[in-house]
This record gives structure tokens, sequence and C-alpha cells, in this order.
């Protein structure tokens, strides 16, 4: 919200408070700080003496406070001030003038100054320093402001001194300020204009950029230069950087000239003289970006015209929205010359608008709100007010004022940004980091969804409406009809059901909200708006694949929001086309909270004046619909088509309805059938109203009409059926008796033989499965009792089973179990085996041992505290049994699908590591639970060396390493699986106990026999035993982890990316599986979190995508602090995505330590943390070398020791450690790489920067070691392979 503040009254207020009693006036804005700090001047009159002082303060407007920095002795012109940010320093610039030599003229020289303000020192006298010669250019100063003040000794402030240059000087608090003592450098050499924003800490700048020249173009054309806009973000711990680099295109700028004319604005803070005017606004929250331009120009004018109207200008503004891509062109034409002249327009944000003001000329408001698109987002109010809003070029005449508004987009223009990875910090997050993503999500910016594309396909599609094709209820009754035809209500109302139950009583249209004919045309259109609206969001909604498209799965059309916004969609349609009709119908004096009647029976009792300008009303509402594609209310086709057979004549109404204006639905035309006499001119009248209506709907009609006529057209019908050979239909077979049957029967004996008819929905049999169990059980059963539902269950299960139908098995264990279990086991446990033993047909003990691998695994999953020492133990010889099963000398006769297989094993290991964690935690049990537990026979339970056996004899057993390595070379793995290995069950096994001996010795800390476990395994290929989306990823997940923990980062990045990108691929896969969803949504976070730590330790390029989430879930805020050194952010990364670690041994059962759980997770989070803080300087370090191509020891070693920013000064020891730490990143920086081979421990030694040097003589040369992408092989590689794709399939 915008205010106006008397700033004058409120500083004399403030000096009165501080004992300043001299009257002052005359004050002036110098300037604005990045804290809201505003300096000002004024003039202090001093009595009797009647001198004039000028004096310097600063207004606080957060704190509300007034401090006085500096008192002259004199009165002086102070044009601009900056202050420091512990107000200890006053940058200030005075103008003076003085004449020309001709004595006409008068120019003007500026004169900057530093001095001490008087909060530093009480000493009033204290000397100025005059920071350079007085210039006839503009000067101005400002202080810069850091974040963070590491130190305070030293002092950085910019002196810029127009189409000079700009200077940065450093300034020793504590020494004299002396312009010679101080540290200056030139960062900009010649510039046009410039600004200042300190809320960013960012200077602009245009400058004349030399134009690239083509080879054909001539000679005297090189010194051809395009004005360009750049930026300067200024850091607090690396140096400055280009950050923008925006082409104008700027009328021609003048040549210097000794003297300019100059506006000293100083909020913004701009440098620029009259022939250039320039404004940047940003917003840094939004990352939001305006360049604002504006300027004067006169068009040509014909010979002819007046000469009186060259006094007239045009005035016009531009503004360049780079968050999207966006050029607001906006011309005044007709402004006189005496007010143009004078003219200067305020660019403010407000709020998502962008307010243009000129005082007593016009006020603009743009909106740049984030959502909205660039091509539908201006929004012009002038003086007197009206509001424009349209994609196309505009003129608006108000009073003698001519508005032109136009806009056009800009192509490319994250090309004018530096992208986060060319950043000197990647991982910053300022407004250019929230800039470039900005450009990057509005880069295919899709139109928004029209009405006009509904209306398109219905202007065909209704022509050739048939109603009766889509009706499969009975025949459609009056707004009064029976209870049976309200429950056959179209589903059309269910859109609505939330708005209606929001409608208050008193909103009640004057007509029964009820549609009881499902065909009509209102259902036609709202299908089209579903329909149509569906297929914009699947085509512009659904993110576009990114990263190599030929790796990855096409992802499904339509996402599963797609629908409801549909429906939310069409039922906001409704409820705005029924509040609109309720406030024409009360406009034309129809008020349903003082008409008793609704429908048709208020139609018979209005007046003939009251009827006509009802249907007047109502028709234009009807034909502002219809324009709009929106649906009419429920009811209000068959009241708007009866109130115009009420208030037109017969033939014009007749008129209406050949036109389609008119519905005739069967309510209606009962009525108005009834209304009509059987007159011979009324015979005729029904007549012509049948002829318009569908055949099969005219017919039932014709049914119920007790005429003559009614008689003779159904015995032409019957007839023609009879020597046509057709069959008979019933409407005319059973008409005689349809006038005692029931209402129901009435209708069904009105559908003649050709009619669409369906039997009731209700006769559907009995759907065969378990899915359904128990939907429709509501009765009580005991706590011991188990539900019937739950015997066919398990009785299904064992037959499946029995008879080896897999599919059936893989379906009952899927989905059928997980859902029993929410169902009726969501706390408690599944009834025991003793207890399942008594109802199954036959005693199987195989079946029993998988029933109680399933009880002990909903127990550990489900059950509040977890299991009981004796269920954790029979738990094991649970496992033994079924283990002894598989290991028989002869194969088994079993089939178990593969995700059972899978999960078996994981729940296998899972519960070693529970019960060794269990076993490390002596604080929380009882006397009794140790004693158990240091029992021998215990002991043996859940052992390392019996779970290594168990996994060893399955990878053996299924000769499942064999089996891969002849896949891999081509052969048949058959030759070498064995007995056992041939079947499913045994080489499943083997696979997945391959995955669980790296999970065992990864939770061990062995992490190079984690990886060689796996040697026959290619993780990054795709294979048949690939298919269960769990295993890959815990695979990934442990090989990722183990290769992160042997200091091979560059492997580890790519076994987190690969399995990051196939679970954004394949996620709607398993999203509707809760009991693997947990699993794999916790898994997908470590790895998030794993990835991070490694692309801090490993700088490296990774897919977009990748990036794209870590960007969207904050984690660069976390990566920039680890790239910082904060060693807790490393640590708390570690713990969370780590896994939990395991002792091999138990503990001493009589020791006084209390939990030995978190001993092996502390022992490796401090082996990973050594390694941290041995590369804890390498990004430092890597920072520095980007911006180098040779670099003094010396000087790096200045950069890096901190010792010499507070002063302290050893040279030797700071390039001593130096040394020690390049010779650190040459280390860290070379892994081993894995090329190729189904090896994950082969690969060569590789450097993993992108960056090299070398150090010869006490200097770091620098170079550049990226290597550009090759494409050729690539596209050679693709081609060949799809040939032999061409090849294979012309085989079949």
């Amino acid at each position: 919200m915008l205010k106006q503040e008397n700033l004058a009254a409120n500083f004399c207020g403030l000096l009165a408070s501080r004992g300043f009693k001299e009257p002052a006036n005359e004050f002036k804005i110098l300037g604005q700080e990045k804290d809201g700090t505003i300096l000002t001047s004024w003039i202090s009159r001093k009595y009797p003496q009647e001198t004039e002082t000028s004096m310097i303060g600063c207004y606080n407007p957060k704190e509300k406070s007034f401090d006085v920095l500096k008192i002259f002795s004199s009165r002086e012109n102070v044009i601009q001030a900056s202050i420091n940010q512990n107000k200890s320093l006053l940058l200030y610039v005075i103008k003076k003038q003085y004449p020309s030599v001709d004595n006409e003229t008068v120019n003007f020289l500026y004169e900057p100054f530093l001095t001490r303000t008087l909060l530093e020192t009480k000493d009033n006298n204290i000397e100025n320093s005059l920071l350079s010669t007085e210039r006839s250019k503009q000067v101005l100063l400002q202080f810069l402001w850091p974040k963070h003040q590491r130190n305070k000794d030293q002092e950085k402030f910019l002196l810029m001194i127009h189409e000079e240059g700009i200077y940065l000087k450093t300034v020793i608090v504590n020494d004299t300020l002396d312009d010679s003592s101080m540290k200056s450098e030139l960062i900009v050499k010649h510039f046009v204009w410039s600004q200042w924003d300190g809320k960013i800490q960012t200077l602009f700048y245009i400058h004349l950029k030399q134009s690239t020249r083509i080879s054909l173009e001539k000679e005297e054309d090189e010194k051809l230069t395009i004005p360009t806009l750049s930026a300067f973000q200024f850091h607090d711990d690396v140096p400055t950087e280009t950050v923008l680099n925006v082409p104008l295109n700027l009328p021609k700028i003048p040549s210097p000239s000794k003297f300019s004319e100059y506006e000293d604005d100083t909020i913004p803070l701009r440098i620029y003289d009259s022939s250039l005017s320039l404004i940047i606004v940003s917003d840094d929250d939004k990352g939001m970006l305006f360049i604002c331009h504006y300027y004067l120009y006169q068009p040509i004018k014909q010979q002819d015209e007046n000469q009186s109207s060259v006094k007239d200008v045009h005035f016009a503004y531009s503004i360049t929205m780079v968050h999207c891509s966006l050029v607001v062109h906006c011309i005044i034409p007709g402004v006189p010359w005496e007010k143009a002249k004078l003219m200067k327009p305020t660019f403010t944000l407000v709020d998502d608008h962008l307010l243009v003001f000129q005082g007593g000329l016009f006020i603009n408001i743009l909106d740049i709100g984030l959502h909205n698109e660039p091509y539908a987002m201006i929004l012009l109010k002038l003086l007197p007010l009206t509001t424009l809003n349209t994609t196309k070029p505009i003129q608006a005449k108000v009073g003698d004022l001519t508005v032109g508004l136009s806009h056009e987009s800009l192509h490319n223009t994250t090309m004018m940004l530096l992208s986060p990875q060319q950043r000197l910090n990647p991982y910053r997050q300022d407004i250019w980091t929230r800039l470039y993503a900005r450009l990057n999500d509005n880069k295919d910016c899709k139109k928004r969804f029209s009405c006009d594309q509904v209306t398109e396909k219905l202007l065909y599609s209704l022509t050739c409406y048939q109603p009766e094709a889509l009706s499969r209820c009975s025949t459609p009754q009056t707004p009064s009809g029976s209870s049976h035809s309200q429950m056959k209500m179209n589903d059309v109302s269910n859109l609505t059901s939330s708005a209606t139950s929001r409608r208050h009583s008193n909103d009640h249209l004057p007509f029964v909200e009820f549609e009881t004919c499902t065909a009509s045309k209102q259902e036609h259109i709202i299908s089209v708006n579903l329909r149509e609206l569906s297929m914009h969001l699947v085509k512009n909604s659904v993110k576009q694949m990114t990263g190599f498209r030929w790796l990855k799965e096409h992802e499904p059309a339509a996402p599963t929001f797609v629908h409801a916004v549909s429906a939310r969609y069409v039922s906001a349609q409704l409820e705005m086309s029924r509040l609109l009709c309720l406030f024409v119908c009360r406009a034309a004096g129809i008020d349903s909270r003082i008409e008793q009647d609704r429908g048709f029976t208020l139609i018979d009792k209005l007046s003939v004046p009251q009827r006509y300008l009802l249907f007047l009303m109502l028709e234009r509402y009807v034909l502002a619909i219809e324009s709009m594609s929106f649906p009419l209310p429920q009811g209000f086709s068959s009241f708007f088509t009866y109130l115009g057979y009420k208030s037109l004549e017969y033939d014009e109404f007749m008129e209406y309805c050949r036109r389609h204006v008119f519905e005739l639905q069967i309510d209606v035309t009962k009525i108005i059938m009834n209304d009509i006499e059987d007159t011979p001119h009324g015979t005729d009248r029904k007549i012509a109203l049948l002829s318009l209506l569908p055949r099969t709907r005219a017919r039932r009609l014709i049914n119920n009409w007790d005429h003559p006529i009614s008689l003779r057209i159904r015995g032409y019908d019957h007839a023609s059926n009879v020597l046509s050979g057709n069959p008979i239909g019933r409407s005319l077979s059973l008409s005689s008796a349809s006038h005692s049957s029931t209402a129901v029967k009435k209708e069904i004996n009105m559908y003649s033989q050709n009619d669409y008819f369906d039997p009731e929905y209700d006769d559907y049999p009995p759907q065969e499965g378990f899915d359904d169990y128990g939907a429709n059980n509501g009765s009580y059963y005991a706590m011991n009792t188990i539900p019937d539902v739950i015997k066919n269950f398990l009785t299904c299960l064992f037959d499946s089973i029995e008879k080896g139908d897999i599919y059936n098995i893989q379906n009952l264990y899927e989905n059928t179990f997980p859902k029993f279990s929410e169902t009726y086991y969501d706390k408690k446990e599944w009834p025991d085996e003793k207890e399942v033993a008594e109802f199954m047909p036959e005693k199987d003990e195989l079946f029993m041992i998988l029933y109680k691998e399933l009880y002990y695994r909903h127990i550990h999953a489900r059950i509040q505290g977890g299991p009981q020492f004796e269920q954790r133990v029979a738990s094991f010889y649970n496992y033994c049994e079924f283990f002894n099963y598989i290991f028989l000398q002869k194969p088994m006769d079993l089939e178990l699908p593969d995700i059972w297989l899978w999960e078996l094993v994981d729940e296998f290991v899972y519960q070693f590591q529970n019960y060794t964690q269990y076993r490390a935690r002596l604080n929380d049990k009882s006397d009794d639970e140790l004693e158990k537990l240091a029992e021998p026979d215990n002991t043996r339970v859940w052992n390392i060396l019996c779970l290594l056996n168990v996994l060893h004899s399955l990878v053996d057993m299924s000769n499942i390493k064999q089996q891969i390595e002849a896949t891999a070379k081509g052969e048949d793995p058959d030759a070498v699986a064995g007995e056992h290995g041939r079947l499913s069950l045994y080489k499943m096994l083997g696979y997945f106990s391959l995955v669980g001996l790296l999970r065992v010795h990864s939770l061990l800390g062995d992490y190079h026999l984690a990886i060689k476990i796996l040697e026959p395994i290619d993780i990054s290929r795709k294979s048949q035993y690939t298919h269960i989306p769990a295993c890959q990823i815990s695979t990934s997940y442990y090989v990722g982890f183990a290769y992160m923990m042997m200091r091979r980062y560059s492997d580890a990045i790519r076994t987190f990316t690969g399995i990051l990108l196939y679970i954004q691929r394949t996620k709607q896969l398993y999203s509707s599986r809760s009991y693997q969803n947990d699993q794999i949504n916790k898994q997908t976070e470590q790895m998030y979190h794993l990835l991070a730590i490694c692309l801090v330790l490993h700088p490296q390029c990774i897919d977009e995508s990748i990036q794209q989430v870590l960007r969207e879930k904050n984690y660069n805020d976390n990566m920039y602090k680890m790239q910082c050194g904060d060693l807790e952010v490393f640590r708390n990364f570690f713990m969370f995505a780590c896994p939990k670690f395991v002792s091999p041994c138990p503990p001493p059962f009589d020791s006084q330590v209390d939990d030995f759980v978190k001993e092996p997770l502390e022992h490796q989070a401090q082996v990973f943390m050594d390694e941290v803080k041995q590369q804890l300087e390498l990004p430092t370090i890597r920072s520095y070398l980007k911006l180098y191509t040779t670099l003094p020891l010396t000087k790096l070693a200045a950069f890096m020791d901190k010792n010499e920013r507070n002063g302290e000064r050893d040279h030797d020891r700071a390039v001593s450690k130096l040394s020690t730490q390049l010779l650190c990143f040459k280390h860290k920086m070379n892994n081993v790489v894995w090329t190729k081979g189904s090896s994950g421990l082969e690969g060569k030694f590789q450097s993993g920067s992108e960056l090299d040097f070398y150090i010869d003589n006490n200097m770091i040369h620098i170079a550049d070691t990226k290597v550009s992408h090759r494409y050729g092989d690539f596209f050679i590689r693709k081609i060949l392979k799809f040939e032999d794709l061409n090849r294979r399939l012309k085989k079949f």
C-alpha cells in the first residue's frame, strides 16, 4: 500500500529532540543505504548572526532515529552522500559553479570528500580528505555494505566519474584518510551511464562494446559499437563478477563533451547526463529485473501540416521485463513541449505490479506477477480510470489523452545472464540465480486454456448432435418427477455437489434445478469442456523429458491431476452460469425469495409483459453463455423453452426451435403438446412440433397422444414393420396396457425395439478375485475370531501355491495381503500358526513356513514397540526351516513371485540388522532379557556367520555368477546353471543374495568386499534381473555409498545420478504400493543427500533434471555451507544418509556401557569427517584458480591466509601451508574411475577437476582441461544400433 509522508517535518521534529534549536530548511535527499537509512542535508540558520551552515544527517525509518553526521562551517552545495555500515565514515560530493570564459553560461565542478562522522569523533574540525581532483564530469560515491563484516579495519567504496571510470577504493579505518594511502582498482574504464542498487549490492553500467564483425564486412565498419548494459555483483568472500550483459537498442548516444547537464539523482543513485534516461528496478526475493527507459521524440511531419503542431512531441517509455523475456512499449503522443521537457516518470514495484506514474498526466500499472503469462499480463489504468486487458497492440483515448501500448518477446534471454554453473560460487542463492531459474521456468511458456477452443469444436458438433444416442435411462420426467427418476439423475449434477452444499437458502433459481434427461445439449457441452481442457493439460502441463531421452521410457500421457482439474473447472463454469442466471432473473423482477411458485407454474402465473421482459433478458444471457461455451444451469433449457412458447408467437417460437435456440426436452414438449388443443389447426401445430424431434423421441410422444392421427401413425409404422419383415416394436404391442402399468413400466414400454435400452446395471455377476474381500462386511468380530474373508484369503493362497499359479500368488501377495493388513490388522498381529492350521484343508509344512514369514514380517513392520525377544528368535528359526527346504539335494518344485523372493531376502538381512541393534542396546533391557541374550543357544541366533553362510550358499547353489558371465558373453546361461540354477526360484534367490551380501558388507564397513561381491553384475545396464525397482534402487544406494567411502566420487556421482533418473522415470510404477513407496522415498532422499556431499567434494556437471531437484528441494543452501567449510552440515548429511551400521560381535552383557548401538556409526562418521577435513580448503582454492591463468604463490597465499586479513603477515608460513594444500588438491582430484568391465573395482586414475595447474618458480600456471563434448561418435553408435534393430524386425 502506498502512503505519503512529510519527511521534512519529521526531520525538524527529530532535530529538535536532539537539541538543535536553530531553524532548518532546504532539506535535500543525498542517498539511501542497504538497510533503508536515508541521508539528507539541510541549511541551519543561526540568529542573530544570520549565518548559514550546511549539515548532513542520517534518518533510520525503521527505528525512527536521526543522527547528525557532519556540520560545515559555511553553506555548501552537497548533492550526494554515503555512509559505511557502522556509521564511522562519511562520503560526500560538493558541486560548485564557476562562470565560463564568455561569462554567459555557468559550469559546475564536482569535488568528492571522505571524512569521519560526528558519531566517530566529536571534533567537528577534523580534516576532510579530497579523494581526487575536481571534475567537470559528474562524480558520485558509494560505500559497499557486506553481509558479514569480517574485517572491521577496512572499508571499500566506489568512486564513479562519468565517462572516465569507476574505481574500487579500500581505506584502512585506523590510518589517515589520505587518498594516496588508499588501495585503488579501476574496475570500469569507460561508461556512459551507471546505477548502484544497494539492496543487492550490484553496480549496473552502460558501456560501448565493439560489435562482432564478420569477414565479409568492410574494415570501415570495424569501429561500430553497441551500447551494452552490464552488472557487477559484489561479494564478501570472492572477487567481483560480471553477471549480466544485455545489448541495448538505444538512440544514438552523443559524443562526449567537456560540459554536460546532469540531474544528480540519488535515489536510485545514478550517473548520467540528460541525453539518456534509464532506471533499473529489481526484486531480490522474487528474482525479477526491469530495465526502464523513457525518452521524447518528434515524429516525421508532412510538409502540408500546420507548423504549430511541431511544438508537440511524443513521450514514450519501454520496460524490459527480463524475468519473463518481455518488452512493453508505451507511447503518449501530442504532449506539449513545455510540459514534456519537465516529465520525469517514477517506476516503483508495488506487490505484483509495476507502477509507472507521471504526476498530472497518467498512471500505468503493469501486472508482473510470477504466475502470469507474458502475453496476458498488461493492465493499463488511466485517469479517469479505465482498465484494458489484451494481447494485441491497443490504443486508448480518455479525454484529450491518447495512449498506445504494445509488447514483444525477447529470445535467448538466458544468454544475457551468467548461469549458476558459471558463477564463482555455483551454490550461492541471490537475485541472479533466482532470475535464471525463472527464465528456465518460463522458457517453454504454454498458452492458457481459452474457451474459444471449445467454441470452435461445438460449432460443428452441436449441429449434428443426437441426444437420444447417449440415452441409457428411462424416459425423463417433468421437473416434479418421481423419486425413481431422481435416483437416475444425470451424473453431471455431481460436478456441482460441493458448490451446491455451500449455497444459501435464498439463492434458488425460479425453476427446478433438476436435469432429468441424460442426453441433453448441456451434457454434451460439459463433456467437450472436460475433454478439451484435459487434452490441453496433458499437452501443456506435463514436464518435458530432459537428459538422454533415448534412455528413458515413455511417461504416461495424462498426469493424475488432469481429471481433477478438469472437473473443478467445469464445476466452476456451472456455478458461475448459475449465479449469472440468478442475477439476470432478479434484474427482470423475478425473485425466487418472493415467488412461491417455480418452473412452468411460475411462467403461467406471470403477466404477458413480465414474461416478455424475462424472455428478453434470458435470451441475452443464453447468447453470452453460448459465446463462452459455458453450460447452462440444470433445468434451465426446459424453463427457457416453455417461456419462449408463452412469450412468442407460435411461428416465431417454431423458428427459434429450428435454429436450435430452444431445446425440446421430453418434459417441456409434453406440456406444450397438452397445451395445444386438438383442433385441425392445433393438430397441424403438434405434427410440426413432432417433426422437429428425433425419431425415437417423437415416437414416445406419439404413443402418449390420444388422437386418431396418433393411431394412424402407429398403424402405418406397424404395417411398415410387417411388410418389411422387421420385428414388431414393443411400444406398439404394449401401448394398450400402458395406462394400467406402473410409472417405471410405462417408461420401459415407451422404448421401441430400435431404441437404446440396456438392462439394469445391478444385474452384473459378482467379480472374481480377492481384492474386494470384506468391503461390505460391517459386523463386529471378537479378538480371537478370524474373519471369513481372511480364511478365504489364506485358503486361496494355499491353493495357488499348490497349483503353482504364479499370477494369482503375486496378486494375493502384492495387493490383497497389504490391503487386509491395513484393514484388519493395522495395529495387531495376524492369527498365529495354530489358529490358521485349524481351518486349512491340508497340513502343509512349507505353506505354514511361508505364512509365518509374512506373520513375523508384519510384526516387525506394524506392531508398536517391535517384536518381542521370543518372536525374534522364532522368526530366525523359521528362516532356517525355509532355507533347509531350499538346500535339499533335489530341487524344490515351488514357484513364488520375484517380488516375494526379493522381499524375503531383504527382510532376512533387515531382521539381522534389527536384531543386532536390539542386542547392542543394553540400557532398555531388564536382567531377565540380558540373561536370555547371554544363553549359549541364543548367542547363535542371528549370528553373522549363519547369515553369510546362507547367502553364499544360495549364490553357489544357483550358479548365478556363472549364468551372468555366460549371458554377458552371449552364451546360453542354462549350460552353466546346473540342476538348481535352471529353476527361477533358485536363480532369483541367488541374484538377490548377491545384493543382500552387498548390503551386509556395507553395514559392516567393508566397502571393498561389498563392491567385489557384485563383480559379475554391471549395474549400469538393464538385465532380466533388474525388473524389481526396490532391488535396483537398494543396489545402487549401497554401491554409491561404498564408492563414496572409498573416495571414488566420480563413480558415486555416476551411480547416484543414474538411479535417481531411473526413479524419476518409473516412479508411477510403484507409487500406488505403499510398502515399497515408503522405503524407496527414504532411500531417494538419502541418495540426494549423498549426491550433494559428493558434488561439494568433487564438483562436476550432472543431468539438468537432477540439478533442478537439488535446487527445488533447497539443497543449494546446505551445499553452499559445506563449500564454505561448515563441518556440522557435512556431519548432519552423513548421519541422515548413511546406512545403520552394525557390529558383527555381540557386546559384553556385563559391561558398564549402556548403549553400543552408536559405536559403529560414530566410527564410520569419524572416518568420513577426517576425509572432509583434509579437503576443507579445496573449494576455496578451486574458486580462486578459476579466475586466473597465472597466479603468484604469494598472492594466492595472501588470499588464503586469514591472518593476512587481520593485519598479521607471515608470508613464508602461508606459502608453505599453501604448497601443502595444492599438493592435497592434486592428490584428491585424482581418483580411480570405472570405465568398462563387469567389476566395479576396476578403473583408471583420472583427474576429476575441470582445471589443471603446475608451479614454476613460485608462479602457478593454470590450464583449463575441460574438453568439449564430441557428439559424432555418439550419433554413429545410435545409427548402427537403429540399423541392427531394423534388421532384426525384418526377420519377424
